[in-house]
C-alpha cells in the first residue's frame, strides 16, 4: 500500500480518537491529519499533521490533504472520518477492488465501503447486498472513499463553498456527469456513525445532527437543486423530504428555536445562491 494514503479530517477530537489513529499509524504510516479544530500546534504528535487552526469545513480541509498527498507524490487517496473504525484488511480490500474493475476496463471514479452503524450493528440502507461484487452507485459518502490523483485532476477538487452537508454528493454527481462510474463494496464494511442519532417518525427514518448542520444541509440542498449535474429523481426527493423534515427537526436536536433559525437562515441562503 506504499501507493496509498489515508486523509483524515479532525475536528476537536477525543484522546480516545487520537490513541486510535495513532495506533493506525503503526500499520498504515501513509497517514494525512488535517485538523479543523482550533489549534496552534501537534499537540497530538501525530505524522503528516497539518493545523488550519480554525474551523474551514470538511472540503476545505480535505482539498488541502489532497494537495499534501501530491506533494507527497501518492497516487491513490481514501478519505476517512475521524469516528471512523478502520483495519488493514478494509484499506487493503478497497485498493484491491478499485484496481480489479479499472483493470477491466470500467471508468472508475470511486469506490467506498458497506456502511454499518455503529450504535446498533445494522448495514444502512443501502449497503445490503447479496452478492460478493461490488455494486455501482449513485453517491458515495466521504468516509472510506477511495480515488486516485488522476481522477481528481479531471473531476476537479471538493467544493469547499459548500463546507460540510452534501460536499461528497456534489463531487460524486460531478464526476459522474464527466463519464465515472463509483461502486460501493459489498464485501468491504465500515463502522460509521452518520449523524448523532436516528429517529422514525411514522416509520420515516430521520437523522438528526448538530443545530448548526442544519444551515448547510437545508442551503447546500436548495443550491444543488438548481445544478444541472444533479440527478432530477434526487432533487424532487430532497425537496420533499426536507419539506417534511422542517416541521419534525427542530423537536429532537435539543434547541428548537436555534435549529428552526438555521433552517429559515439556510433556505433564505440557498435562494440566494449564497455559498
Amino acid at each position: 500500500m506504499e501507493e496509498l494514503v489515508l486523509i483524515c479530517v479532525l475536528y476537536n477530537p477525543s484522546q480516545e480518537c487520537i490513541d486510535k489513529w495513532r495506533s493506525y499509524t503503526e500499520w498504515m504510516p501513509n497517514c494525512i491529519f488535517v485538523d479543523n479544530s482550533v489549534l496552534k500546534s501537534n499537540q497530538y504528535n501525530l505524522p503528516n499533521y497539518i493545523s488550519l487552526q480554525s474551523n474551514l469545513g470538511i472540503a476545505k480541509a480535505q482539498n488541502i490533504g489532497i494537495e499534501e498527498s501530491k506533494r507527497l507524490g501518492f497516487k491513490y487517496i481514501c478519505f476517512f472520518d475521524q469516528d471512523s473504525k478502520i483495519t488493514p484488511e478494509l484499506v487493503d480490500g478497497l485498493l484491491n477492488e478499485y484496481k480489479s474493475l479499472k483493470f477491466s476496463g470500467i471508468k472508475i471514479g470511486a469506490i467506498g465501503p458497506s456502511l454499518q452503524e455503529i450504535s446498533t450493528g445494522k448495514l444502512y440502507k443501502g449497503s445490503e447486498s447479496c452478492s460478493d461484487n461490488p455494486k455501482e452507485v449513485g453517491t458515495l459518502i466521504s468516509s472510506g472513499t477511495l480515488t486516485e490523483e488522476s481522477v481528481l485532476d479531471e473531476v476537479g477538487l471538493l467544493n469547499d463553498r459548500l463546507f460540510i452537508d452534501l460536499v461528497d454528493h456534489e463531487w460524486c454527481w460531478r464526476a459522474k456527469s464527466k463519464g465515472y462510474k463509483l461502486f460501493m463494496s459489498s464485501k468491504n464494511i465500515l463502522q460509521h456513525q452518520v449523524g448523532k442519532k436516528t429517529i422514525k417518525f411514522l416509520g420515516y427514518p430521520i437523522l438528526i445532527s448538530a443545530p448548526f448542520r442544519y444551515y448547510y444541509q437545508y442551503r447546500n440542498t436548495i443550491w444543488l437543486i438548481k445544478c444541472n449535474y444533479a440527478p432530477s429523481a434526487w432533487k424532487w426527493k430532497a425537496f420533499v423530504r426536507k419539506s417534511i423534515e422542517i416541521s419534525i427537526i427542530p423537536f429532537y436536536t435539543g434547541d428548537f428555536i436555534l435549529t428552526l433559525k438555521n433552517i429559515l437562515k439556510g433556505i433564505i441562503s440557498g435562494i440566494k445562491q449564497k455559498l
